[in-house]
């Protein structure tokens, strides 16, 4: 988190708002989301809003709306587009294992996937459904197809899936970037304040974690 780039990438989005005024302040972001049901973007205020709701964000939506990918910062650097996940799990101890894994199959199927698919995130990973997915919105169907598939050639899993305890991470990345958000403090400032507590946190998880990662992972050597 210290840096520069990661602090400089911060600090682009927030002066978005507070320095170029071409996004929302949060103040105004809330305003228009109490215009109607659906958010800022379906409130038909605004020209484009940044969201990893996908289209299921406008699935309801009365007008004609596009997607792309979010636009690319500065160049020469190595940059990753994130892909959510939403796996089908199964609890731990469930008392009916095999209607669980039969619940799954049917949801991973063609018949379960049209269910579920026009309200998810990243649509279906079934690549035979692709096409029939992106024609369930109000948009260039081409178009939609065509993001949505740069997204699965270039993507990478989210860290939030793999991380152990990330919940209490993102909780204190989160809330010590509150103050840039509001244009209270600069990415950097915010940075080194919540930085120790951070690192605390990693080492504590790091501590408690390691030894079973070593016996569940042959070779594992973090």
């Amino acid at each position: 988190m210290l840096d520069e780039t990661v602090i400089a990438s911060f600090q682009a989005g927030a002066d978005l708002m507070w320095k170029d005024q071409v996004a929302p302040s949060p103040e105004a972001s809330e305003a228009l989301a109490a215009l109607g049901a659906g958010g800022v973007f379906m409130s038909g205020r605004i020209a484009m809003y940044a969201s990893i709701a996908g289209p299921s964000l406008v699935s309801d939506a009365n007008f004609n709306w596009g997607m792309a990918p979010l636009p690319r910062g500065a160049s020469g650097i190595q940059q990753r587009i994130m892909t959510w996940t939403g796996p089908l799990c199964m609890g731990w101890g469930c008392g009916e294992p095999e209607e669980g894994w039969s619940l799954i199959k049917f949801f991973v199927g063609e018949d379960g996937q049209k269910l579920i698919a026009p309200y998810a995130t990243i649509g279906t990973s079934r690549k035979s459904l692709r096409e029939w997915w992106s024609q369930q919105y109000s948009t260039d169907s081409a178009r939609l197809l065509e993001v949505q598939e740069m997204g699965y050639a270039h993507g990478m899993e989210t860290p939030n899936c793999r991380t152990v305890g990330w919940p209490e991470v993102t909780q204190i990345i989160g809330s010590g970037f509150d103050p840039l958000w509001l244009g209270e403090k600069t990415a950097a400032e915010c940075v080194q304040e919540f930085a120790p507590a951070l690192e605390a946190k990693l080492q504590e998880l790091y501590a408690a974690n390691v030894d079973t990662a070593k016996d569940t992972f042959p070779g594992y050597t973090g």
